[in-house]
């Protein structure tokens, strides 16, 4: 029987082309730097379209943690104070390394990131070969995983994450990881199985990685799964137990600055339904394959009377090693609508949705799994089907990558809006006030990166002091936010203030008879920043 691959079917699931190993056999290396080389070009072309900087002030705060990391200057972005701010402590690890050698923050970021991203795409092409090897009579071969592999490496929202030098390639890099190694583990009945590993380093690179983790334990075999749970808090435990000693709670500064609580009861079906919009709107080729390849599976099925590739017991373990990839996108969004939700969060989750790209991979494994695995070749009979789906998948990789050099030109208006305002801006203050000086602001990461002076979060992400004094109000209907972060400047008394003048209209008037205006910058057009005017101020204190 002719695969999609034209390889030849036997009947043993277990041997020759059935096995995942044999993608790792028989064109691998080809194969895997494809993926890598896809990767890599992505991430030079965003680059070049935009030139030197970052789309989020969130990357500065991650280069500021590295910064100051290898400087020994401990683990936050003012020397010598400890935060908690850091969403992906990994990932600020992994930086520091870099930064060991020299300020290389227009190179070694975003290198790393695309690396990284490559080996996201190879992950999603081992998840979609263990998938593959599943189904009897159909080829691991090589277009399958390959073309899972080059959605996930040119994908633009993973391209835009890694050209920004963001921790999301690394997350998703994780989570694949340990998908792979779960299946695996349930398909050869391995007795050691080590998805924890990987499992427990996704949640140091983001702490959405837990929700992953609990979906394999309770889809894995009970020892294996409290055996792979253990791993995974064992590897993860010192990060909440660093946050517990600087802050008193345990999770990063972030959960605290944008919630109101963890859980509210209902979920919210008007967000909910704004993030998958979001989703179809930034991933539509690879929703499109998610729907198709379900589609093809159901009709494969039907048009064989009902039959699985598998049939019994190994029916129900194809589905077990499946489950976890498929319910993650819908879980992760459903525990943010699930979240209380303040100003900072209340309409995506975080900056252009970035919380819910980690998802989309998933829908490109599924779907290419679902186009390419059926024993039958899909609806519409062996021969037939097999050359449509494979069509179709070709096809969708193209939409896809035109879809992510479209994307570019989103990533270099933002790079622009950033280089504008927020480096700008902290470009300027390192001339207008001494150094070490403190500045309030509500961005803070260019300041804290590019230059010596000492920053106060007004937002409460990376800053203590803030932080504790902002907790008291969460849960409240009408925070008195602007008059408790006036008593925090009013404490700290720094030398300057850098903000939207539309986030603290209060706070300025108060301080107004202190206030010396030093510094304005406008930028008409920003889609980016949260306001369309920065400015600055001296403060007078005495």
């Amino acid at each position: 029987m002719e695969s999609i691959e034209g390889g030849t079917a036997l009947s043993n699931r277990n041997s020759g082309p059935f096995e995942a190993s044999s993608w790792i056999r028989h064109g691998t290396v080809a194969t895997g730097a494809a993926i890598v080389l896809v990767a890599l070009i992505g991430v030079f072309f965003f680059r070049f379209s935009a030139g030197p900087g970052y789309p989020l002030d969130d990357s500065w705060i991650h280069l500021a943690f590295a910064r100051h990391l290898a400087e020994g200057h401990g683990f936050g972005v003012n020397p010598g104070q400890a935060s908690t701010g850091a969403t992906s402590p990994l990932w600020a690890l992994l930086l520091t390394a870099g930064f060991l050698f020299g300020p290389v923050h227009n190179t070694w970021p975003w290198i790393l990131a695309a690396v990284v991203l490559g080996g996201a795409g190879l992950a999603a092409a081992w998840v979609t070969a263990e998938l593959r090897a599943r189904d009897a009579g159909v080829s691991a071969g090589l277009w399958g995983p390959c073309a899972a592999g080059l959605l996930v490496a040119a994908s633009p929202a993973m391209v835009w994450s890694a050209a920004g030098a963001m921790e999301v390639p690394l997350f998703t890099a994780l989570l694949l990881s340990a998908w792979a190694m779960h299946a695996r583990a349930r398909r050869r009945s391995l007795r050691l199985s080590t998805w924890g590993i990987p499992a427990g380093l996704a949640v140091l690179a983001r702490p959405e990685g837990l929700l992953f983790a609990v979906l394999l334990g309770l889809t894995s075999r009970p020892r294996k799964a409290a055996r792979n749970l253990i791993i995974t808090a064992a590897l993860c435990a010192p990060w909440p137990v660093y946050c517990l000693i600087v802050s008193g709670r345990p999770l990063p500064g972030t959960f605290y600055a944008k919630t109101t609580s963890a859980f509210v009861g209902l979920p919210d079906f008007a967000y909910a339904a704004r993030s998958l919009h979001l989703v179809w709107q930034i991933a539509a080729p690879l929703c499109v394959l998610f729907l198709i390849g379900a589609i093809w599976k159901l009709g494969g099925m039907l048009s064989s009377g009902g039959q699985t590739a598998e049939s019994g017991p190994g029916e129900r373990t194809t589905w077990l090693t499946l489950l976890p990839g498929l319910l993650f996108p819908f879980a992760l969004i459903l525990s943010y609508s699930l979240m209380g939700r303040n100003y900072l969060f209340a309409i995506l989750p975080g900056n252009y949705g970035r919380y819910v790209y980690p998802a989309l991979p998933f829908l490109a494994i599924i779907g290419t799994w679902g186009l390419t695995s059926i024993r039958t070749g899909g609806m519409g009979g062996r021969g037939w089907g097999s050359r449509a789906g494979s069509a179709v998948l070709a096809l969708l990789v193209i939409w896809n990558t035109v879809q992510c050099v479209g994307h570019a030109d989103l990533y270099a208006h933002n790079v622009r809006d950033i280089n504008s305002m927020q480096v700008g801006m902290a470009t300027r203050l390192e001339r207008r006030l001494p150094p070490e000086s403190w500045v309030a602001a509500n961005d803070v990461g260019a300041l804290a990166y590019l230059t010596d002076l000492r920053v106060l979060d007004l937002v409460g992400i990376v800053s203590p002091e803030v932080q504790e004094a902002l907790f008291p109000l969460r849960g409240m209907e009408n925070p008195p936010r602007e008059a408790t972060l006036l008593r925090v400047i009013s404490e700290r008394q720094p030398a300057g203030i850098a903000v939207f003048p539309n986030w603290y209209p209060n706070i300025l008037k108060t301080l107004g008879p202190r206030l010396e205006p030093i510094e304005e910058i406008y930028v008409p057009d920003n889609i980016t920043s949260g306001g369309h005017r920065l400015v600055a101020y001296r403060v007078h204190w005495h």
